[in-house]
């Protein structure tokens, strides 16, 4: 199959918007399939513009340029296109047994004939030299895959050689380039275009600064797909709170370190019982869907390398080893490494065993990380990410986004139209869930944490009204004994109350806010549903009963019984025919 075959419709978008623009932004969300993207814009150009020219793919990281290189191989491959390949990092190579794979699958299924291509590695001005210079000469494409720390080597290289300008320079995670010490790239290569790619951009109050919306340095944003969108298209799954329940009592936020390997144990237990728990309520007609619950995995987001090594030696991890849980962790410390129950990999070996492992429905996941796993991991078995630390923005969105892939049923009922994308309960995993600890709540630096965590998952379509109060009434509802039913009911309710006078202070903030932002003083109930307000208030609509969840644009958005998006304007939400459901 032509690999320009399978791409969705907002890819097709995003690659007719870079055509002619010597550089700008491509913001989608991750899971919607970047990497596959920015693949295609290379093999296009290729086969637009053949022979020897130097295209770059820069990451921030080593682990995640592995994954960029073998999707650009890939394509190029499927497309018949031959390349030399050439990483300008310290981290080695991928290992040849998992290239010569790729090859061989793609010659026999375009019936190409694509040669043997080895990927060089190194950093210094004469081994990139050697391979620019054999490229020219084959007159074919040099990919240089590198890291933002290393791809001003490529560009001495070239004017070592005074070979014409970089034909493309692809930034994936271009976000990282905000910071001081990448933000020089922007400066350092010379090219013919420059594409920058993220699932959020990063901006600073002046646009002559190093965010993104500086125009001089990155260009404009060419393309846009909000986390929302990708939601209703069916492209990523929404995300649920899910409060893990503990009888912890802390002091301060300092505590909390010394429950971290218990937090993590409970988290895991908690998470697997709801996945059975809501495996019952599975359409079972639909095709492909069972009534098996998902096995866990659970990506965890640790402060530090010192929490990973606690746990990799604690009483819990034996406990979780015994009941058949994969545990994986990984970090550039020496001390854990590339870590996958104690035993030590190189980086590509272990991303190979991740993704196999991961995507392995019979297998039970735990991965352990401080910040590398938010980037370039590709797999769509991750149920649900646990946050043992503070997450800016960024980081919850990268982080969410390794467990926000569709499930391989679902995303095949979904592109075959046998169901619709907010039709959950017709689905193997119509969401994935942010954990948190009830902990978070207790002082005030967590509570403002929850606060700031909620505003971000909004993005992502999460309704709190929605929200998951803890394995409480998981438990409850399974409880033989009438008076545990009681008790755990009693937690159950004071848990809600707890998040729900925290709602209440998020959204008197929100009104205040807006009034004092209101010059004439039109502070309507109409316009505080537009923006967000008071979004559990269930009201009629022409297509049935629905629930105010937010506002997008211009538009209110209602969530109808069936889980269907619908968008109003505020002059719709006006007419009469729009009544409360308490006026009805």
């Amino acid at each position: 199959m032509n690999p320009f075959d399978k791409f969705y419709d907002y890819q097709n978008e995003a690659k007719a918007a870079t055509k002619g623009q010597p550089k700008g932004i491509l913001c989608l969300p991750t899971g919607t399939g970047k990497t596959f993207l920015e693949a295609g814009i290379i093999a296009e150009t290729i086969l637009e513009e053949p022979g020897f020219q130097i295209y770059v793919i820069n990451a921030p990281r080593i682990l995640l340029s592995f994954q960029l290189a073998k999707e650009a191989y890939q394509f190029l491959l499927q497309c018949g296109l031959e390349a030399r390949y050439m990483f300008v990092h310290s981290g080695g190579s991928l290992e040849e047994r998992d290239t010569e794979d790729i090859r061989i699958a793609a010659n026999e299924a375009t019936e190409a004939q694509i040669p043997y291509s080895t990927f060089l590695h190194g950093t210094d001005t004469a081994t990139i030299c050697k391979a620019m210079e054999d490229a020219k000469t084959m007159n074919v494409p040099l990919i240089c895959i590198a890291t933002y720390n290393s791809c001003e080597r490529v560009e001495l290289a070239r004017q070592k050689l005074d070979l014409p300008p970089l034909r493309l320079v692809v930034n994936d995670e271009a976000h990282y380039l905000v910071q001081e010490r990448f933000f020089d790239v922007l400066h350092t290569l010379t090219y013919q275009q420059c594409l920058f790619f993220t699932a959020t951009t990063k901006e600073t109050p002046s646009p002559e600064g190093r965010g993104m919306n500086n125009v001089d340095a990155y260009g404009p944003v060419l393309y846009s797909l909000s986390p929302r969108d990708a939601m209703d298209r069916g492209r990523i799954v929404r995300p649920r709170l899910h409060f893990v329940t503990t009888k912890i009592k802390l002091e301060n936020g300092d505590e909390v370190d010394a429950y971290t390997n218990y937090l993590i144990k409970e988290a895991f237990k908690q998470h697997e019982n709801h996945l059975a728990f809501t495996a019952r309520e599975r359409d079972t007609s639909i095709p492909g869907i069972t009534a098996e619950a998902l096995n866990p995995k659970m990506l965890v987001a640790l402060r530090g390398v010192g929490e990973i090594i606690g746990f990799l030696n604690s009483e819990e991890y034996r406990q979780m080893r015994e009941q058949n849980v994969e545990i994986f962790a990984i970090s550039s410390n020496d001390a854990v490494g590339n870590n996958i129950n104690k035993d030590r990999k190189n980086r590509p070996e272990f991303l190979k065993i991740l993704k196999a492992v991961g995507n392995d429905p019979t297998k039970k996941v735990l991965a352990l990380h401080f910040d590398i796993l938010t980037e370039g991991i590709d797999v769509n078995g991750f149920t649900g990410l646990l946050a043992l630390r503070y997450l800016t923005k960024t980081k919850l969105i990268q982080g969410y986004g390794r467990t926000a892939r569709l499930h391989p049923t679902d995303r095949k009922n979904i592109e075959d139209k046998v169901i619709l994308p907010w039709e959950w309960k017709k689905q193997m995993k119509p969401f994935s869930y942010v954990l948190l600890p009830d902990i978070a709540t207790q002082t005030n630096d967590q509570k403002q944490s929850l606060i700031d965590l909620i505003w971000m998952m909004r993005e992502y379509g999460y309704d709190f009204a929605e929200h998951i109060l803890g394995d409480q009434m998981i438990r409850a509802a399974q409880e033989d004994d009438p008076l545990a039913s009681l008790l755990e009911k009693e937690k159950e309710e004071q848990l809600a109350l707890k998040l729900e006078e925290l709602f209440a202070e998020l959204e008197a903030s929100e009104a205040a806010a807006l009034a004092e932002t209101d010059p004439k003083g039109e502070f309507t109930w109409n316009l505080a549903i537009a923006l967000g307000l008071g979004r559990r208030i269930t009201v009629k609509t022409p297509q049935g009963l629905g629930i105010i969840t937010g506002f997008s644009g211009e538009n209110v958005e209602v969530k109808a019984e069936e889980g269907q998006p619908l968008l109003f304007t505020l002059e719709e939400m006006k007419n009469p025919a729009y009544k409360k459901a308490s006026e009805v």
